[in-house]
């Protein structure tokens, strides 16, 4: 029960500080944002990502540096696993989205549509934001608070 307590009372200020630091991050560039939304919404969505990943990153760097009193490192960025862990991880994700998509087209939910315009920077934008974006949700959940509930 005690290790329970603990591990809800960290995830908890997990949070607290999580909210803190994406209010401290994104509210600024809210303004700017609101205006980029209606004319450049692939920056917009960027930008916000990127965002949420700063806050993300230094969320977990606080609670692992100063409440846990452990390395970064151990949250799961180990520079020699890194290029194989980042190979497995695009081939999963690759993978996990072409079946979806594809178990929706042959449902009939979806269906090829022609795109209204098309450059190679748009989807460099949305790549990039897509990169980020993954990359939040991996440090929510497999990250700081998976390592404090596999830790206690």
């Amino acid at each position: 029960m005690r290790s329970a307590l603990s591990i809800l009372w960290r995830v908890g200020l997990f949070f607290l500080v999580f909210g803190v630091l994406a209010g401290l991050v994104i509210a600024p560039l809210a303004t700017v944002l609101g205006e980029w939304a209606e004319a450049f919404p692939r920056r917009a969505q960027l930008w916000a990502d990127i965002g949420g990943d700063l806050a993300m990153l230094a969320a977990t760097w606080v609670m692992t540096r100063f409440v846990d009193r452990r390395s970064f490192r151990t949250i799961g960025f180990a520079p020699h696993k890194a290029l194989r862990d980042l190979s497995i991880g695009l081939v999963l994700g690759t993978g996990w989205i072409v079946a979806s998509v594809g178990a929706a087209w042959a449902a009939g939910w979806a269906s090829p549509v022609e795109p209204i315009a098309f450059s190679g920077a748009a989807v460099a934008v949305a790549g990039v934001s897509v990169l980020f974006n993954v990359l939040t949700q991996q440090l929510l959940l497999c990250g700081y608070i998976l390592q404090t509930i596999r830790d206690r």
